[in-house]
């Protein structure tokens, strides 16, 4: 409106302000649509919104009416116009007259360049004011809006809105934004710091269809592969880290019953590589992760390796798994892509031959678990060979290390060091060394022996 008498210094003489708060006729949002060059949409503290379809050459007022109606000294503020990602003459507009006394929520549509606009605060809280209000990426009509008490969203454009709850507190929501790489839901706060959704296919694709069916996987976003590394930071500012791995999302028509199993499995091509079984299963939307490691294989039982790298699964080689998700008698299955650490020099040639390497460890350390097992059972049952095997499980393994920490007072023998150095090789992204593969070696030689020896007692 450039009115000059709301351009001035407020609070004079005895306390200027200095944050320029007061000052008018600011723009406060622009939105260039990303469909259509030259159009671009602005946003004012006046209570005006603008349009230009010529790269700013020239600007038409293209203000809602129920803004343009408001007290001439109840100025709204126009904290945010946003065009939508699929219509050049749709924008979304959210309108703030708190500073006025006014908490009503204050959000506009149109979809004719302005020419008419529709309110769609909806069923919002009455006094929850609005501060952001952008519309979803990738499904029409979705809409996502930041208010005093928090974020809400909504299917129908605006006609009905759902909290987000589910760990995001009751407080003002200032900005957000849809990562499109992964897909995550960035909610920036006033005062509580920042939160992420993770990955919004199930909230993109829940629809009446989906809804209907008894089971059914959502769009799995792609995996990365990387190293979690360690930092250390103070306690009281620490955030949370999202888990490591491939979100599983599928959602359930009904809760299972008492006897339905829910579980995902992961398979490479037709092998099975992994099964994570679901506990506490609901209706609606659930959600798992896979750590894209293979099978864990058990130890010999109370023994508690220093390093269980060799009792691990190994991470998943980059490639094309299939999901499988099972509840009850149903099941369904989807595509996953797993892709290399993009931080990472490693070749595919050097991961494949790095998971070979920790494969027949692996095998090596299963073997052994065998061994153990069935000298164990020679030893339990006394008589004049109990001695020899005791003899033999101090050498292969060490019974004693029952503890976290009790590999420091009892040395590491075949079983444990075969372990260690398969959390050696696997702690990062290359091929085995030469020094790795003649420590392996000796160990299987090691190994072999001893199993031989197994063998031979009665």
């Amino acid at each position: 409106r450039n009115d000059k008498a709301r351009q001035q210094i407020s609070g004079t003489p005895i306390t200027p302000d200095n944050t320029s708060v007061e000052y008018y006729d600011v723009v406060f949002s622009i939105g260039p649509s990303p469909v259509r060059d030259g159009l671009v949409w602005a946003g004012t503290d006046d209570g005006r919104v603008w349009l230009t379809r010529d790269d700013g050459a020239h600007w038409t007022d293209v203000s809602p009416a129920a803004i343009r109606t408001e007290p001439d000294d109840h100025w709204l503020r126009i904290d945010d116009v946003v065009p939508s990602p699929f219509d050049a003459g749709t924008a979304y507009v959210s309108a703030d007259a708190h500073k006025w006394g006014d908490r009503t929520p204050q959000l506009f549509v149109t979809h004719d360049f302005g020419a008419t606009w529709t309110r769609i605060a909806g069923d919002l809280p009455v006094n929850s004011y609005t501060l952001m209000l952008k519309p979803d990426p990738v499904r029409r009509g979705m809409l996502y809006a930041g208010t005093a008490t928090g974020l809400y969203y909504s299917y129908d454009e605006g006609a009905h809105w759902t909290a987000f709850t589910n760990g995001l507190p009751t407080v003002p929501v200032f900005d957000f934004t849809v990562q499109r790489r992964f897909d995550d839901l960035i909610v920036g706060t006033h005062g509580r710091g920042l939160w992420i959704l993770d990955d919004l296919h199930p909230l993109q694709e829940l629809t009446a269809s989906v809804q209907a069916q008894p089971l059914h996987l959502f769009t799995l976003r792609k995996a990365y592969r990387f190293s979690q590394g360690f930092t250390r930071s103070i306690a009281q500012y620490n955030g949370e880290n999202p888990g490591y791995g491939a979100l599983v999302n599928f959602w359930l028509a009904q809760a299972p019953g008492k006897d339905d199993k829910v579980s995902v499995q992961i398979y490479n091509g037709a092998t099975l590589i992994r099964t994570i079984d679901i506990k506490g299963a609901v209706a609606g939307v659930n959600r798992t992760r896979w750590d894209l490691q293979y099978e864990n294989i058990k130890p010999v039982k109370d023994y508690v390796p220093w390093a269980d790298g060799g009792f691990a699964g190994p991470v998943a080689l980059p490639g094309t798994y299939r999901v499988h998700v099972v509840a009850g008698a149903h099941a369904t299955d989807g595509t996953l892509h797993l892709l290399a650490d993009p931080n990472s020099h490693a070749t595919l040639a050097q991961l494949r031959e790095q998971f070979a390497f920790l494969m027949q460890i692996r095998s090596k350390l299963e073997q052994m678990t065998a061994a153990i097992d069935r000298v164990q059972s020679v030893k339990a049952k006394g008589g004049p060979a109990a001695a020899r095997a005791d003899d033999l499980l101090h050498r292969l393994y060490n019974p004693e290390v029952t503890e976290g920490e009790d590999a420091l007072r009892y040395p590491e023998q075949v079983y444990g060091q075969l372990s260690f150095l398969a959390s050696d090789v696997a702690s990062t992204d290359a091929a085995p060394t030469k020094a790795e593969y003649a420590v392996r070696t000796q160990l299987e030689q090691r190994a072999n022996a001893l199993m031989a020896e197994a063998d031979s007692l009665k």
